[in-house]
Parts: structure tokens; sequence; C-alpha cells
């Protein structure tokens, strides 16, 4: 009888056992789907941050590129015009050449921007 007893005893405890380890186990693997879930979300919050921060840097390029632009007008205005035809074409040259660099550079810092951004969209459609 007490061995009857005890059987049942083990039999029970084994079963609450096997209920907490299934637990154990779901919460697991809900635990694991937030953590991806998580990491997601913050890898593409993460890249749309980088995109923005490209996009800041070219509208910072470009104002300064407007900036340099009314600058070069204001000079113009009031000063001698003889003189400043012959300062003028010096100036343009030299200014045509930064400005395509300039303009260069920051077509580039988009394209690279753009191509991040993409990257990590078709990173998140195609994961691995």
């Amino acid at each position: 009888m007490s061995d009857d007893l005890s059987n049942a005893q083990l039999l029970e405890a084994l079963w609450h056992s096997q209920t907490r380890a299934r637990e154990a186990e779901k919460a697991a693997r809900e635990a694991c789907a937030e953590k991806e879930r998580l990491m997601t979300i913050f890898l593409r919050q993460a890249s749309h941050l980088l995109a923005y921060k490209q996009w800041v840097k070219l509208l910072k390029m470009e104002a300064t590129y407007q900036q340099m632009k009314m600058e070069d007008q204001e000079h113009i205005k009031g000063v001698n015009l003889k003189k400043k035809r012959k300062q003028k074409g010096k100036r343009n040259r030299m200014g045509e050449i930064g400005r395509r660099y300039m303009m260069a550079f920051a077509l580039g810092f988009s394209l690279i921007g753009a191509g991040l951004f993409l990257g990590w969209t078709v990173g998140w459609l195609f994961p691995f």
C-alpha cells in the first residue's frame, strides 16, 4: 500500500515537473520571438536614422552651396564691374570646379544613403 502511495506521488511529481517544463519551454519560445521582433524594430529604426542623417547632411551641403551662391552675387553688386569681370572669370572657373566637386560629393552621399537604406530594406524582405 505504501508502495502504491509512493508510486502515485512520484507520478504526480513527474506530471507537475513536465507541466512546469512545458510552461518554461513556451515562455522561452515567446521570449525568443519577442527578442527577434524587438531586434527587427531596432535595426529598422537604425537604418531609418542613418538615412535621415544622410539626408540632413545633403540638405546642409545644399544650404551651404546656396549661401555661397548668394555671397558671390552680393560681392558683385555695387563694385567696379570692369575689375570684377576679370575677377569673376577667374572666380567662376574656380567656383565651377568647387561647385562640381561639392555637388558630386553631395550626390555620392545621397547615393550611399539610398543604397544603405535600400540594402537594409531588401535585407528585411529576404532574411537569411
